[in-house]
């Protein structure tokens, strides 16, 4: 960290820093350069590719939910009295409504759509009733997953108020506690991400800063990411965002106007 007693004048310490310095305490090895460029890849994928395809999808619903987004920016107007407030904390956590949007977007469109793979261990295990013998490949697709009706009531449609326990909504804590069951945007178990809580934090800081000094709009005619008849069925709903498992996801648009706030 920047301005530790341990710290190498004039050295950037980074996480490339500790990377090419971390050795195995048991036998003094470091990484090879092979290794390296593999967590690099990992980094940059994990830490930014992620990231990028919820803010899509969140400026996608947005623009086509104006309600949520003007509630959403009252949430933050009048929770901070400048941008410099705007930062991790127990005031940033307390936007609510913020929280819920991100989660809303992190179930409409996950970053990693499709399922992430596990090996079945020795000798087997039973899923769901069904034995699956050891060495075979599982896993669970996210998208499909967090869209079921069973779990997410009206599925299809961009609604935050379901994070949050509210007469006035109808939302009852059973509700949410249902639909957490089924939430599960960075995997679960012991192989979930490492860097989940960064990212929630990360997104949060963004967005409420952004929505502090700024309003957008959709682009007028911009038409990239939603649905369209010629996409086929299933795939018609010009308020779904369409995107496809390249493990990340891979996304179009959308294109959007920005301006500063006038205070």
């Amino acid at each position: 960290m920047k301005g530790s007693p341990n710290e190498e004048k004039g050295v950037r310490q980074d996480m490339f820093h500790y990377l090419f310095r971390a050795k195995d305490p048991e036998t003094g090895t470091s990484y090879s350069w092979d290794e390296l460029a593999d967590e690099a890849n990992l980094l940059v994928v994990a830490g930014s590719d992620t990231s990028s395809v919820v803010l899509s999808g969140f400026f996608f619903y947005m623009t086509r939910y104006p309600r949520v987004y003007a509630k959403l920016v009252s949430e933050i107007r009048k929770k901070f009295d400048n941008v410099e407030q705007i930062k991790g904390g127990p005031k940033l956590s307390a936007c609510q409504y913020l929280r819920a949007c991100i989660d809303e977007t992190l179930r409409m469109c996950p970053a990693t759509p499709g399922e992430l793979p596990r090996l079945v261990p020795k000798p087997g295990m039973e899923v769901d009733g069904a034995f699956v013998p050891e060495g075979a490949q599982v896993g669970v697709p996210l998208w499909p997953l967090q869209h079921k009706e069973e779990y997410f009531g009206d599925p299809f449609i961009f609604r935050p108020e379901r994070w949050i326990a509210d007469e006035a909504t109808g939302v009852t804590p059973e509700d949410v506690a249902v639909a957490q069951s089924a939430f599960f945007p960075f995997s679960s178990g012991s192989y979930n991400c490492v860097g989940q809580r960064l990212a929630i934090i990360e997104l949060m800081i963004i967005i409420a800063r952004m929505l502090y000094l700024m309003d957008f709009r959709l682009q007028p005619g911009d038409r990239l990411g939603e649905g369209s008849p010629a996409l086929g069925w299933g795939r018609r709903d010009k308020k779904i965002f369409q995107f496809g498992d390249f493990f990340v996801g891979q996304r179009k648009g959308p294109m959007v106007q920005f301006r500063k706030r006038e205070f």
